[in-house]
């Protein structure tokens, strides 16, 4: 979409009146509104140097299709602002065309005849109720909401009719995936204990992501995230799940969503159903689909049947109560039968999807990517429209400086610069792996001392592997490392959660061939 021009005749879909006192928020409102696909003029973009000011309002009043006034105490009290709204008004004196679009952002009352006039109300809103709001305000469309509103309790016992979506990511086994799975890949960490938000970068496929979840007119064809080992497949998941969770959610700092890139959070409540594939059967997936989209298996004897008719019950109950539920399916690749699971529970629900309802997001690696059949679309995070080397640079810098994490020590605290031009370097090397840049992060945050970037060559020291960034990570247990080794080794064979305790030690004995390892060796690497 050409993107307007104040000085030509292209016509616009909205003019931006507002004051210098509200510069942020008509700026916010007018990148929504692009973002939107709506064309805007508006004065810190388009009316530049040189030009006469009344000339360029006038010539944008004539082009625009509509006038979006941003309401605050200092808009009424601006004379050029009320020139703005008043020519509004004379061509669409009963507001019956919507030639005036006013958008509250500050608390004021309308007096005298603006009285009556029905505005967009943004004030106190979070940046994504503000978002949607906005645009079902411009749109003039009616404000039903996508889910059933939640019962009133004044009408009596609520639990009966719970919608699903008060039903999703709910009870003591989704609260330990959660912790275990959810939470880390969505705050950038290793593991639940590690404490922090590094998450960064992803914008363009998180943005696609959101519109397409709230968003009822867009296709039900599954989306599919894949990429290449490391590439941050579960992250980008996670970081949906998370923020759309109705408890974590509340867990997140304000700083994440206040920094997050508009677009890019779902709106709480957005997902119905989050499961890990990893090590789950067909009948664990179609248990925990059963208890978040609101299939009750008392009634519907799906708990009692074999696969293959679970599946059936489940889709038929599906069609038979048919609302929006957007479902999550992480690591499909790693689901006991990630086949079966594919062909005999994904396929059928996607093809019932645009009855049901069902709002299907997938990650899995990219061999499984063809068994999911034509219903999907792919997107690939090693695609260079969705990998941006500064989304690594951002992450690796913020994982040097350790800022939520006053007590690590580490040698770039307070070096911004050192760390953001080490991090640039680390990003050239890792490339699209997320995974590489996080090891090597990590390494050096452990290093007594900051690398020295007059050295000459120093990037090249850098690892540009998995296998180099861990040769590089093991390398600070000095005279150990062999030990470490052998201890880590059978981590390579686990799946899951990794090694029971009670078969780590003997396991390591085994390996490694020569070495007498025992459980205080193990608390040892841990």
């Amino acid at each position: 979409m050409q993107e307007p021009d104040a000085v030509d005749g292209t016509r616009a879909d909205f003019f931006i009146s507002y004051t210098a006192a509200d510069h942020d928020a008509a700026e916010w409102i007018a990148w929504v509104l692009e973002d939107a696909g709506y064309q805007t003029v508006i004065q810190a973009w388009d009316f530049r140097p040189g030009r006469e000011f009344v000339t360029e309002m006038q010539q944008a009043l004539v082009r625009a299709e509509r006038v979006l006034a941003v309401l605050s105490p200092a808009y009424l009290d601006s004379g050029f602002a009320r020139q703005e709204w008043n020519a509004a008004l004379a061509s669409d004196p009963t507001g019956t065309a919507g030639r005036l679009v006013p958008v509250r952002v500050a608390e004021v009352a309308l007096q005298g005849l603006d009285r009556p006039r029905i505005y967009v109300d943004l004030v106190g809103l979070p940046r994504e109720e503000a978002k949607r709001r906005l645009l079902a305000g411009v749109r003039a469309e009616r404000a039903k909401p996508a889910v059933e509103p939640g019962y009133p309790e004044r009408l009596g016992d609520s639990s009966a009719a719970a919608p699903a979506r008060d039903r999703g990511m709910v009870g003591p086994a989704v609260d330990r995936e959660f912790g275990a799975h959810w939470d880390p890949r969505a705050r950038g960490v290793a593991s639940a204990d590690d404490p922090g938000w590094y998450f960064a970068g992803r914008t363009r496929v998180l943005r696609e992501l959101v519109t397409w979840l709230g968003d009822p007119d867009l296709d039900h064809r599954a989306r599919v995230i894949t990429g290449g080992p490391g590439s941050g497949k579960s992250a980008v998941l996670a970081r949906l799940v998370t923020l759309a969770h109705p408890e974590a959610g509340r867990r997140v700092p304000g700083s994440v969503l206040t920094s997050a890139p508009p677009g890019t959070v779902p709106p709480v409540g957005g997902v119905d159903v989050a499961i890990h594939a990893c090590n789950k059967t067909l009948a664990d997936v179609c248990a925990a689909l059963t208890a978040g989209t609101g299939v009750i298996e008392e009634h519907s004897g799906i708990a009692s049947s074999t696969p293959e008719q679970q599946v059936n019950e489940l889709v038929n109950q599906l069609l038979a109560l048919p609302q929006r539920r957007v479902v999550v399916v992480d690591a499909l690749d790693e689901a006991t039968d990630p086949e079966q699971l594919t062909s005999q529970l994904l396929e059928p629900l996607l093809a019932s999807a645009a009855q049901s309802g069902l709002r299907l997001l997938v990650g899995t690696r990219r061999p499984l990517v063809d068994a999911l059949g034509s219903r999907i679309v792919v997107l690939d995070l090693d695609d260079p429209e969705y990998l941006d080397e500064t989304d690594l640079a951002e992450y690796v810098t913020r994982v040097l400086l350790v800022e939520h994490d006053p007590d690590q020590v580490t040698p770039y605290r307070g070096r911004q610069e050192l760390a953001e031009q080490v991090a640039r370097a680390v990003a050239r090397r890792a490339t699209p792996t997320f995974l590489i840049a996080r090891i090597v992060a990590r390494s050096l945050v452990l290093d007594d001392q900051p690398l020295d970037t007059t050295d000459p060559g120093w990037e090249r020291h850098l690892p540009a592997t998995v296998g180099l960034a861990f040769d590089r990570y093991l390398e600070r247990f000095g005279p150990n490392e062999h030990r470490a080794r052998d201890l880590l080794a059978p981590l390579g064979f686990a799946e899951g959660t990794g090694v029971a305790g009670q078969l780590w030690a003997p396991l390591a004995r085994a390996l490694s061939g020569d070495g007498d390892y025992t459980d205080d060796d193990v608390g040892w690497i841990q």
